[in-house]
């Protein structure tokens, strides 16, 4: 009778675990919906800023090689 006793109050330990559980991942989906949302709004921003900011870019100047930098004449 005790181990039956004991696998009932494991087994009720189980279930409000499993409960837990399951309202955990409903709020983890609920805030990944938020997350994507957000994200989606933030690539429409990053659009409208790349955008906007591509005209007021200047091309950057072309990169020295190691030889140029390393034997400079003073």
């Amino acid at each position: 009778m005790a181990v039956n006793a004991r696998n009932e109050a494991v087994s009720a330990r189980n279930e409000e675990a499993t409960a837990r559980i399951v309202a955990v991942s409903a709020r983890n989906e609920e805030a990944t919906a938020r997350n994507e949302a957000v994200s989606a709004r933030n690539g429409v921003i990053n659009a409208r800023n790349g955008a906007v900011s591509a005209p007021n870019k200047k091309p950057s100047p072309p990169i020295k090689s190691n030889a140029q930098t390393k034997f400079r004449k003073f």
